[in-house]
Order: structure tokens, then sequence, then C-alpha cells
């Protein structure tokens, strides 16, 4: 996984959760794999629950599936935007159903790195893009001399450590899970425009196969290069 600036993650992240207003979907997922939960190292000479950033940093990177729902808010000069989803991750393989103005998609990424847009009878291979299926332990490959943490706080009965990032003048907040090393919280201002991802109901351990395999008898379908239509300009 290639090295991203943690603010373009959040971005990438809220653009997924965005791509609901591209399509619709009616198909109802099978529940997720068993729940197995990694535990953080205790920091030594801390308090019960306590772990070090390197311990938190270990646990996400640990978890190599996972469930967990997403709801992204990005407020602006131009309103309010909200859009939830359920996402899936099973090494590089990752699902992700989301919703945005009652409008509802499944975007699935197979084994192969082939990302496909699922309607009801279609799906639509569009290009992948390693910014926009970033997991939540993504925060993990970062570099560790730019975070600080901050403060304790307990979101959702969980216990967690709080942390800044500085990159570039701009400062993340985020609410780490002090068990499993994952973010329930993130907090990001950038361009105007200040997003709050908030991530639930985290399963860890492996997850089911055929939740990124395509539905049987959908029509497969390449996205069309917009860049040769008349009138869009020419690199």
């Amino acid at each position: 996984m290639q090295k991203k600036s943690l603010v373009l993650i959040i971005l990438a992240m809220f653009l997924v959760a965005g791509l609901g207003m591209a399509g619709c979907s009616k198909e109802k997922t099978a529940s997720p794999g068993g729940e197995s939960q990694p535990t953080a190292t205790q920091k030594a000479g801390g308090e019960k629950g306590d772990a070090s950033l390197e311990d938190l940093m270990k646990s996400a990177k640990n978890i190599k599936g996972m469930s967990y729902d997403m709801v992204t808010t990005m407020t602006s000069p131009e309103g309010t935007h909200t859009s939830s989803g359920k996402i899936w991750i099973s090494g590089e393989k990752v699902r992700i159903e989301s919703e945005t103005a009652g409008m509802k998609s499944i975007m699935i990424t197979d084994n192969k790195g082939d990302m496909y847009m699922v309607t009801d009878k279609t799906a639509m291979k569009i290009p992948a893009a390693d910014d926009q299926t970033e997991p939540a332990n993504a925060w993990a490959d970062e570099e560790l001399d730019k975070m600080k943490v901050v403060g304790k706080e307990k979101i959702d009965g969980h216990n967690c450590t709080v942390v800044e990032v500085t990159e570039e003048g701009n400062v993340t907040k985020m609410w780490l899970r002090q068990d499993i090393g994952m973010p329930v919280k993130i907090e990001s201002k950038a361009d105007n425009a200040t997003i709050v991802i908030e991530n639930k109901n985290f399963k860890t351990g492996a997850q089911p196969d055929s939740l990124f395999e395509l539905p049987a008898g959908v029509q497969v379908m390449e996205m069309p290069d917009f860049s040769q239509m008349p009138g869009v300009p020419q690199p």
C-alpha cells in the first residue's frame, strides 16, 4: 500500500462514501464473519487498558479482515452533507455499500485490483485508485513523528487515545480505540471544509469471500473514456 497524506486519505474516504450518488441497489448482503478483536499491548507503567502509540499502530496493522459502519459529515460554506456506508475488508479486497441523499450504491474491489460499481443488473468496471479503498487502519502507515497524543476519551463505550497529526499545516484529530487501534472518529479541516468520519460496529476477522464477488447474472460494462468526447480538453 502506497503511503499517502492522512488528509488525502480522509478526503478519499469521503469521496467513496459520496459515490452513492452514482447508482442504486436493493441487494441485501450476508452477515460478516465472526468477530475476533486483537488487543493492544499495555504500555509499561500505564493505566489499565492504556497502550502506547506504537502498540496501537501494531494492533491496527495486524488486522487483515474487518467490517465496520461509517458516517461521514462534511461541513462547508455551501452547507452540510452526510453520507453513510458499510465497509468490508479482506486483504486487498474491499466492499463498500454507501448511501447519500437516499441513493444507494455498491463498490467492489476484487483480489485482482479491479473495481466495480454495482447496480441491480449492471457492474460498471472503473479505474481502480489506491486512495479510494483505504481501510480504517491506513493511519498506521503514517510517520510516527507527525503524531502527538493529546488526551484520552471514551466514545461509544470504548477507551480511546486522542491523537493529533500535523502535516503541511493541516491538523487532523483521531480517536483511536485502545483495544484494536482503529479510529472511531476522525476530524479534519481542509479547503474551508470540516470533515468528520465516525466508524462504528467494528468486527475484525475473516470476511466471507462471497461479499467480494459480483452478483450472478450482472452485465459487466467498461466505463466510457470521457476524455475522448468532443469538447473535452486534451492533455
